[in-house]
């Protein structure tokens, strides 16, 4: 009797003894399993943050002040075809053009500033033309080189680079004619150093060019003249994508219509060639 209670004490006290071993090596609730000996779980690391980089110039959206540029053209009129007192539908040669101009800010919206030369020289013969005020004069054989300058200030209306434009011109000879000056108004297109080919175009109207002119002999006097004047162009900037440099053809021309005292009507139109940069 007394052998059989020493082994039930026994056997309980054995069951007791695995059930506490059975407990200590059962995690609580949420806890991690780690193997004796094996180092400690880390935890996971945060996902990184994306962060936006804004684009590139050059690439993607661009704001006004990436895309400002300046420009600067230099071309050579291919035998200019002139129609006036001095020269009718005579080809000239020796003429050419200087163009350049550079966009800008001002607040929320972006202008132009840009300026323009025209040089045309074509060969007189001796023959009578009409003069100033009326009638005919005879004028000797010589080179007639008619100048004109061009200032003008433009609003871009929308893209890519499209302007309403004003305009100051000043027109002169070396033919004894007074200087004519006036304001115009106009719409034009800029080349783009985007790509490698872009169109531009211009045209201006400038409704009285008026100048000055004083006469000489027993009686000295002066005569007002003025004009009408309507000046075009249209050009295609070929460039490599990598280069500023880039080369232009087109077709530039205007026409000119008598006014007060004016000897007569005026056309010129002309093809050209030339080379030109961009630069921001």
């Amino acid at each position: 009797m007394n052998a059989r209670i020493v082994t039930l004490g026994a056997t309980v006290a054995l069951a007791a003894s695995v059930s506490a071993a059975n407990a200590q090596s059962t995690p609580a609730p949420g806890a991690t399993y780690a193997p004796v000996g094996a180092a400690p779980a880390q935890p996971k690391a945060p996902a990184p943050t994306q962060t936006y980089a804004p684009p590139e110039p050059g690439h993607g959206y661009q704001t006004f002040a990436q895309r400002r540029e300046m420009f600067v053209m230099g071309d050579y009129l291919i035998h200019p075809r002139v129609h006036d007192e001095f020269s009718p539908s005579t080809g000239g040669k020796g003429s050419y053009r200087l163009r350049g101009g550079t966009e800008f800010n001002a607040g929320n919206f972006q202008g132009l500033v840009e300026g323009e030369f025209r040089s045309f020289t074509v060969r007189h013969q001796d023959s009578a033309v009409r003069a100033i005020g009326g009638g005919q004069t005879f004028v000797p054989a010589f080179d007639l080189q008619e100048q004109e300058v061009d200032g003008r200030l433009g609003l871009k209306l929308l893209e890519p680079r499209l302007y309403l434009g004003v305009s100051y011109l000043t027109k002169y000879n070396n033919a004894g004619y007074p200087r004519s000056s006036g304001l115009g108004i106009g719409l034009e297109k800029l080349p783009d150093k985007e790509g490698p080919l872009s169109v531009y175009f211009s045209t201006y109207y400038y409704p009285n060019l008026t100048g000055e002119y004083r006469t000489v002999g027993p009686n000295p006097g002066s005569l007002g003249l003025s004009y009408r004047l309507f000046k075009y162009e249209v050009g295609a900037a070929i460039k490599p994508s990598a280069s500023p440099i880039f080369l232009d053809a087109g077709l530039l021309g205007d026409r000119v219509t008598a006014r007060n005292s004016s000897p007569s009507n005026q056309t010129r139109i002309a093809p050209y060639v030339g080379i030109g940069f961009f630069t921001r």
